[in-house]
């Protein structure tokens, strides 16, 4: 979630990796926190950390792909969210993707975005099931990062026309899709 003058925008990215390449993104992500680091969170690296991140990303075999509601209010960051996994799973469906790693948030949360995957089934907007389970962001799960990384950029872009880090992803590396607020 960030306030931009055009108003609140909400961001979910999706970090999406063929299984061949899973395991050499994620040793990839790992090698480069170090050993002293549990994760990577976009809102706590310096500028200098935020582009040697996405620098990595860039040379990584993965893309991804972003659902961003805007305007949308703080207070109603569940909405926005919901509002986003509309845009966003059927899409993922769309190219393919078989399962689905969310960052794992508050138990009542997650049952949210639970029942909300589960209408978008029954809406008939995927036509089978997407697996999907929560995760909790640390060394067991780099590729949150990756998306972490790419919201925190794309944000950046969106909300305050700054594209410093989204330019130096390689073009095609990010799709993003846009939802009303």
């Amino acid at each position: 979630m960030r306030e931009s003058p055009a108003g609140g925008l909400y961001v979910v990215t999706a970090a999406v990796v063929a299984l061949g390449d899973q395991q050499g993104v994620e040793d990839r992500l790992r090698s480069a926190l170090g050993g002293r680091r549990r994760r990577v969170h976009w809102h706590s690296e310096s500028h200098k950390d935020r582009e040697a991140l996405v620098e990595l990303l860039a040379g990584l075999e993965l893309r991804a792909v972003c659902a961003a509601v805007q305007p949308t209010v703080p207070r109603r960051q569940e909405r926005a969210r919901e509002r986003a996994l509309w845009t966003l799973v059927p899409e993922l469906v769309s190219q393919g993707v078989v399962e689905l790693v969310l960052e794992a948030r508050q138990e009542q949360l997650n049952r949210r975005d639970v029942r909300t995957i589960g209408a978008i089934h029954r809406a008939a907007l995927i036509e089978e099931k997407l697996a999907h389970r929560f995760a909790v962001p640390d060394r067991q799960h780099p590729l949150l990062w990756a998306a972490d990384i790419v919201a925190g950029a794309v944000g950046l872009e969106v909300a305050d026309c700054d594209d410093r880090y989204t330019k130096r992803l390689p073009e095609g590396f990010v799709t993003v899709h846009y939802a009303a607020g």
